[in-house]
């Protein structure tokens, strides 16, 4: 399996990146200084999708010039190269499984269960993400099917119960804070598009895919992601800010006749989500230190990789500090994703097309 792994398809491969990236609306905080809000969201959302389209070309034209992964095409540049893009990129999906599962133990500690510990819930996840992530691609994403059907009667539910309570009177000019203001929100939600760096580790593990599975990954996201915000906004309008969790309470307000209320089946898909998240960056990280030490077994690196995201969750799973001191500063969010989702890419193809490595010396092979 570690050798040569099974090929997904593509519509899987979008099934995973799509309720891994909802899982950040799933556990969305208003913050006035980043985010965009209101109806100048509904504005930037596609906007930005249509950004982060722009932004992957290089990552596409690399891929279909080489019909390899960008850490193969970085290792023929040079070893040394490949050693840092495979740092660099294990890095941030431990970062990525740690957020995952410390969010995780939050909403569970501080919406399901008021009164329970977190590194319960940090523990579990953890292990549960470790061991399908070792298992194979394959095997979790056979996963993404059914939860992507889930969101589906989710949305449906939403949009027979909330679109006779939205009100009109909370849609406002999304121009009305200013074309900063604009501008701000669709980089901001450009950038928070982590799972492009994991969609450049997934792609070439996915049969018949490139620009079209990363167009419909794109479109499914700023499809859900509008309707989402707009049911929030035009039912909650304002109330929204003051709470914690937003699509949470929207879906507690929620009765559907024969379905009683909503939140029980938001839970669900979001407990569904932040396993699959985790899984898929616990996944790309093992690759990554693979490729770093060859002769590593594939579960053995699940395992290191599900240790170190493990303890970092629990180091920082008593409160939300951490995380929203980094959230706040904008270029924290920002810097990994234009470094690896677009820098490095773009890095890798100039030197591929050159046929040199970046310190001049040949390609490394």
């Amino acid at each position: 399996m570690e050798n040569k792994p099974r090929m997904i398809s593509g519509s899987q491969l979008v099934f995973l990146l799509l309720i891994s990236r909802l899982f950040t609306l799933f556990t969305f905080v208003p913050r006035a200084r980043t985010a965009a809000s209101g109806s100048t969201a509904l504005l930037c959302i596609p906007l930005a999708g249509i950004a982060v389209g722009i932004l992957l070309l290089p990552s596409l034209l690399l891929f279909r010039r080489t019909q390899t992964g960008l850490l193969d095409c970085a290792f023929q540049v040079g070893s040394g190269y490949g050693l840092l893009v495979s740092l660099l990129f294990g890095a941030f999906c431990l970062y990525m499984a740690a957020f995952t599962v410390s969010h995780f133990s939050f909403f569970m500690t501080s919406v399901v269960y008021p009164n329970s510990t977190p590194w319960v819930f940090v523990i579990l996840l953890t292990l549960a993400a470790g061991y399908a992530a070792s298992l194979g691609l394959e095997a979790f994403s056979r996963m993404s099917v059914w939860v992507f059907s889930l969101l589906l009667l989710l949305l449906v539910l939403f949009l027979c119960a909330l679109l006779p309570e939205a009100n009109m009177v909370y849609l406002t000019s999304p121009l009305l804070d200013g074309t900063p203001a604009v501008g701000k929100g669709i980089f901001y939600t450009a950038v928070n598009h982590a799972e492009a760096v994991a969609l450049l580790l997934l792609l070439p593990r996915a049969r018949r895919a490139g620009g079209r599975t990363v167009a419909g990954w794109l479109v499914l996201t700023v499809l859900a992601y509008e309707l989402l915000s707009f049911l929030t906004l035009t039912v909650l309008g304002d109330y929204a800010k003051t709470r914690i969790f937003p699509l949470h309470t929207l879906s507690s307000l929620t009765q559907l006749s024969g379905f009683g209320r909503l939140d029980l089946l938001h839970i669900t898909l979001w407990i569904f989500a932040a396993f699959l998240r985790m899984t898929v960056y616990l996944y790309c990280a093992a690759v990554c230190l693979r490729r770093m030490l060859p002769n590593l077994r594939f579960g053995r690196a699940c395992a290191c990789c599900a240790a170190v995201s493990g303890v970092w969750a629990l180091m920082t799973a008593q409160g939300m500090r951490f995380w929203n001191q980094a959230a706040e500063q904008i270029w924290t969010v920002a810097a990994p994703f234009l470094l690896l989702a677009v820098a490095a890419p773009l890095a890798t193809l100039l030197f591929t097309s050159l046929g040199q490595s970046p310190t001049g010396k040949g390609n490394g092979k």
